[in-house]
């Protein structure tokens, strides 16, 4: 589903598109490093490759290290719908504390819990489309509530709620999280304006 933001958003695309394209190009530098040592390695050894499809999986194989590893942000795609579901599912972790600058001692681990806040949209026809937001202090999920319509566009670092004329409900900026209201024209916080 494409969702096409209208002219007089003129800093909100602007953002997105700039967000966008930090997102992409450390992975575009990383297949020109790729693409200049095999030019390098093509003039220098061209006469004595002799196994070409093994030459062929390993540049594939570095080219796909960034994906593998999630170090490139993917497109994802927009999505307008009804929020369905919301539950917190909580997952443990470890962290290791040196206060003195020593050696880690094995016996101070902690442990420390993050929250995953999951929130279920759905986007119609019998789909329905996953959010999960990290959260120590476990509140990502807040303002949001089942039943609200959200929207959201690759850029952007939450759902945009779209308001139901309800001018005492708070509603999330797509972008810092701050609590606005559908009397404001700017978020307070980051400063870019309200998605119309």
């Amino acid at each position: 589903m494409k969702i096409v933001l209208p002219p007089e958003n003129a800093d909100v695309i602007a953002y997105i598109k700039d967000k966008r394209r930090r997102a992409v190009m450390p992975y575009i530098i990383w297949v020109a490093a790729v693409m200049i040592l095999e030019i390098a390695f093509l003039f220098r050894y061209f006469s004595e490759r002799i196994n070409m499809p093994i030459s062929i999986l390993l540049w594939l194989i570095l080219l796909l290290i960034p994906i593998v590893f999630r170090k490139v942000k993917m497109p994802k795609r927009s999505f307008e719908g009804v929020i369905t579901e919301i539950r917190v599912k909580p997952s443990r972790g470890l962290w290791m504390r040196n206060g003195s600058g020593t050696m880690i001692n094995p016996y101070s681990y902690k442990t420390w819990v993050i929250y995953n806040t999951i929130i279920t949209v759905d986007i119609g026809g019998g789909k329905t489309k996953k959010v999960i937001y990290q959260d120590s202090e476990h509140e990502n999920s807040y303002p949001y509530r089942v039943g609200d319509r959200v929207r959201y566009i690759w850029g952007m670092e939450y759902m945009q709620i779209m308001p139901d004329g309800d001018l005492k409900r708070y509603f999330i900026c797509p972008f810092c999280r701050a609590n606005l209201t559908l009397e404001d024209e700017k978020c307070g916080e980051c400063g870019l304006s309200v998605p119309k």
